[in-house]
């Protein structure tokens, strides 16, 4: 491989690295669609404040929305931004659940997180023990940290 085609792969992944997550319109209704057989499901956001993450909840908030999942407010600190989420500083994005909704939320939980890698948004999904987090037990979480 010639030099100047090595410096344009590299280019190419580092404009990949750095750019933002995003969910066009069409994206955005394919989750929807799957997610509509989960209506009435609850779910909040804790958000790192960068505007990268802060893009991707309005995108992700939108298309759950739109299938009838009903978003519940988390004022654990009282550092929400706009009322739709609460600050904090993390790098990870995950989608959290408790052990005793998982009966009712694990199939939601993997649906959505199948569906967000299908449009190429990567997300960590854990279980965690009741009360550890002193979020609701009867909602998933959705935790959208900086891009890594």
């Amino acid at each position: 491989m010639r030099v100047a085609e090595r410096e344009k792969l590299a280019r190419i992944k580092l404009e990949e690295r750095m750019a933002w997550r995003r969910l066009t319109s069409g994206q955005k209704d394919r989750i929807t669609q799957r997610l509509k057989a989960f209506s009435g499901t609850h779910f909040d956001f804790f958000t790192n404040p960068s505007p990268e993450p802060m893009e991707l909840l309005q995108a992700i908030d939108s298309a759950l929305s739109s299938a009838g999942w009903i978003r519940d407010s988390n004022h654990l600190s009282g550092l929400t931004v706009g009322g739709i989420s609460e600050n904090i500083l993390t790098s990870r994005s995950v989608i959290q659940i408790s052990q005793s909704g998982m009966p009712k939320l694990l199939p939601a939980m993997s649906i959505l997180v199948s569906a967000l890698k299908d449009e190429g948004i990567l997300f960590e999904s854990h279980v965690m023990p009741d009360g550890s987090s002193g979020r609701n037990n009867a909602a998933i979480h959705v935790i959208i940290g900086t891009k890594e």
